[in-house]
């Protein structure tokens, strides 16, 4: 009699563990690590996150794949919030956009974000609801909230620029970086500060120096 229960309660046990392995679960560090990875284990990835693939649409005018799911806060509870992640690539960048209705999802991405070493403009983040960028090197992150069809929609769009192959000979060279941190991730931190460049006594602007000190500094404004 016990061998026969153990013997029920076995497969019992396996289908649990399956359909608790389909839970779509997905988060910040979720979507740095996808963005990450060579886009030949894109599938693979979300497939274990429980994502299923949702095909083809257009996202900023440009052909993006789509990865659906769908999760259940509580087993008990009615509130079913829906997630979807979009991967494209547009001109010189890759773009990762994660879409979720869960509001304790959204604060909880921001959250780790200002706890890592991304930067962003701490004296512009007076609402936990208003758009805010995160950089670190070669990576943006993006946070919004929009309404469709009534319903709370927040997302987090990651953009990843490639790295430009150029050799820095003339002035021009250099207008495609256009941030700080971009600049930290071709040159690296060692090479590039933070400054204060003065018009004049009253006038005055943040800047980027490259190369300080040496023959070959440049200041960004």
């Amino acid at each position: 009699m016990l061998r026969l229960l153990f013997i029920l309660v076995l497969p019992f046990l396996t289908v649990c563990c399956v359909a608790q392995a389909q839970v779509p679960s997905f988060s910040v560090d979720d979507l740095l690590t996808l963005a990450s990875l060579n886009p030949k284990k894109f599938d693979n990835y979300m497939s274990e996150k429980g994502f299923l693939c949702g095909g083809r649409t257009i996202q900023n005018d440009a052909m993006a794949l789509t990865f659906l799911g769908k999760q259940q806060v509580n087993p008990d509870d009615t509130i079913v919030h829906s997630r979807s992640v979009n991967l494209y690539k547009k001109e010189n960048a890759y773009f990762f956009a994660y879409h979720t209705s869960s509001y304790e999802e959204f604060i909880d991405g921001r959250n780790r974000l200002k706890k890592s070493n991304f930067y962003y403009p701490e004296e512009k983040d007076t609402s936990q609801e208003i758009p805010l960028i995160f950089q670190h090197k070669n990576i943006t992150i993006e946070t919004t909230k929009e309404v469709e069809e009534g319903s709370p929609v927040y997302t987090f769009l990651l953009r990843k620029k490639e790295l430009p192959s150029i050799v820095t000979r003339y002035a021009e060279d250099l207008l495609v970086f256009d941030s700080h941190e971009y600049l930290v991730s071709y040159f690296g931190e060692e090479n590039v500060k933070k400054d204060v460049y003065y018009f004049s006594e009253k006038k005055f602007k943040k800047c980027s120096v490259l190369f300080g000190n040496s023959n070959r500094q440049v200041v960004f404004v």
